[in-house]
C-alpha cells in the first residue's frame, strides 16, 4: 500500500458480529497517518506490525484480541507523535519516546499506569483524559506536560487527586458528579498558567459543596481560573454559613452560568449566587442560556444589592457582595461589543437577553477579610481557654487576658457596623 493516510470504518462490535482488520493494514510502511473505528484488531504471532512511518494513531471503540494487541501494535510505530485510543478496557502502553499528544477515552486507569507518564513518553506536551475511571488516587507527574485535560463523571469523592507539572500553561477539569477530595499542584510553571474549571451544580451545593470548591479553587490559586457552572433543575438546600468563616476569597477571571433559569425558584438561584460570592470575587460574570428563558435574574440581583447607587433592597443582600461597587453589561450576540453600566435605564435594553456578560468591579478597601478576623478570633479564644484551666492562672492575669478578648469583640462589631 502506498497511500499515507487512511481512515477505516467498520462494523461497530457485537456479540454476533465483528469486522476485522486487515492484517495487510500493518504493514503499511508509507502510512503517516492511520484512523481505525469499529471492528476488532487480531494479531497471530507471526504477524509482524511495521509502521515505521506512522506519527498519528487513533483507534476508537475498536476490539481487542488481547491486552498485549495495543502493546504490540504501539511497539511498530517508532515516529509516533500522536495516539488517540478509546475502548471500553484497561491497557497497557509501551514506550514511545516521540510521543507528544495523548488522548484516552472510556479507559480505566490505575495510578501506576500514570506514574509512568514521565518515563514512558519524555516529550509529551499534551494529554487529555475523557470519561475514564480512575482506580486509586490520580497522581501524574511529568516535566514536559503543558495542556491537561480531564473531564469524568466517575471519580471517588476519596479521590485525591495531584499533579506535578512544572511546564503546565492550561489545565482543564470537567466534574459532573462527585468532587475529590482534595486537589493540589506540587509544582507549576513559572510563567503565566490559566485552569477552566467545570462542574455541574450539584456539586457545590450545601455547606460541603461549597467547602470542597474551596478545596478545588486552593489548588489553583496559582492559575488564572475560568470557572463555569451547569445548571439544570435544583433541589432546596441549606448552608451553614459558620463554615464558611475559615474560607479563603478567591479570585476568578470569569464566572459563567450555562442553562441558567431552567425551572429552579429564585430563592434557591438567590442561594447558589449566595454560596458562589462568599467564595470568590470573579472579574466576568457570562450567563448563557440554551432555553428561552432571559437571563433576568442575575440582573435583578445586582440591582436590589444597590450597584451603581441604584435601588437597593438591603433585606436581599449578599453578604460576598458588600465589596462590589460598579457592574456593566454587555449582550454576547452583538455585532459591536459594547458594555453598559447596569442601571435602571439599561433593565428593558438587556433584561430579556439569553446570553449576556457582567463586567465586575470590586472595591478593595485594604480592610481584613471576616474569615481572617474569624480564624485569629478563634485562635485568641482557644488560648485563652487554655490558660483559664491552668492551675497557674492568677486572678489580675485573668482579669487582663478577658479585658482583651472583650476589646477584640467591640473592635469587630464596630467593623460590621461600618459595613
Amino acid at each position: 500500500m502506498g497511500v499515507t493516510r487512511l481512515s477505516l470504518k467498520l462494523h461497530e462490535s457485537s456479540a454476533y458480529y465483528c469486522s476485522v482488520v486487515p492484517t495487510k493494514v500493518y504493514r503499511s510502511k508509507n502510512l503517516v497517518e492511520l484512523y481505525l473505528r469499529g471492528g476488532k484488531i487480531t494479531l497471530a504471532p507471526k504477524h509482524k506490525v511495521q509502521f515505521p512511518r506512522l506519527k498519528s494513531l487513533s483507534l476508537t471503540y475498536v476490539k481487542l484480541q488481547s491486552d498485549e494487541v495495543i502493546s504490540r501494535l504501539l511497539s511498530g510505530c517508532p515516529l509516533l507523535e500522536k495516539l488517540s485510543v478509546a475502548v471500553y478496557v484497561t491497557i497497557s502502553l509501551p514506550n514511545l519516546p516521540k510521543l507528544r499528544h495523548l488522548e484516552l477515552r472510556h479507559l480505566t486507569i490505575n495510578t501506576s499506569f500514570l506514574g509512568d507518564v514521565s518515563c514512558k513518553f519524555p516529550l509529551l506536551r499534551d494529554l487529555s483524559m475523557l470519561h475514564c475511571s480512575f482506580q486509586g488516587d490520580l497522581l501524574i507527574c511529568s516535566p514536559t506536560i503543558e495542556y491537561l485535560n480531564i473531564k469524568t463523571d466517575r471519580i471517588a469523592k476519596t479521590t485525591s487527586v495531584e499533579f506535578d507539572v512544572p511546564s503546565i500553561r492550561k489545565f482543564k477539569f470537567n466534574i459532573s458528579k462527585n468532587l475529590p477530595s482534595s486537589l493540589s499542584f506540587k509544582s507549576t510553571s513559572l510563567k503565566e498558567w490559566e485552569s477552566h474549571l467545570s462542574m455541574s451544580s450539584d456539586c457545590c451545593l450545601g455547606t460541603l459543596g461549597v467547602i470542597g470548591l474551596n478545596k478545588l479553587l486552593t489548588g489553583l490559586r496559582h492559575s488564572k481560573i475560568h470557572l463555569l457552572i451547569q445548571v439544570e433543575s435544583i433541589d432546596s438546600f441549606n448552608y451553614d454559613v459558620w463554615e464558611f468563616n475559615s474560607l479563603t476569597m478567591h479570585q476568578v477571571e470569569e464566572l459563567t452560568m450555562d442553562r441558567m433559569h431552567c425551572g429552579t425558584p429564585s430563592l434557591t438561584s438567590f442561594a447558589l449566587f449566595d454560596g458562589l460570592f462568599r467564595l470568590c470575587r470573579p472579574k466576568l460574570i457570562t450567563q448563557q442560556n440554551q432555553t428561552p428563558y432571559p437571563c433576568d435574574f442575575i440582573f435583578k440581583m445586582f440591582l436590589r444589592h444597590g450597584i451603581n447607587h441604584e435601588c437597593s433592597d438591603r433585606s436581599l443582600c449578599m453578604y460576598g457582595l458588600r465589596h462590589l461597587e460598579e457592574v456593566r453589561g454587555q449582550i454576547i450576540d452583538e455585532d459591536v461589543d459594547t458594555w453598559r453600566l447596569i442601571t435602571l435605564d439599561t433593565w428593558d435594553a438587556l433584561k430579556d437577553q439569553n446570553k449576556i456578560r457582567f463586567q465586575l468591579m470590586w472595591r478593595d478597601d485594604g480592610s481584613l477579610p471576616h474569615h481572617t478576623w474569624f480564624k485569629k478570633f478563634g485562635n485568641f479564644l482557644k488560648e485563652l481557654w487554655r490558660k483559664f484551666v491552668s492551675v497557674s492562672i492568677f486572678p489580675h492575669k485573668l482579669f487582663f487576658i478577658m479585658s482583651r478578648a472583650t476589646l477584640k469583640v467591640c473592635g469587630h462589631m464596630r467593623w460590621l457596623i461600618s459595613r
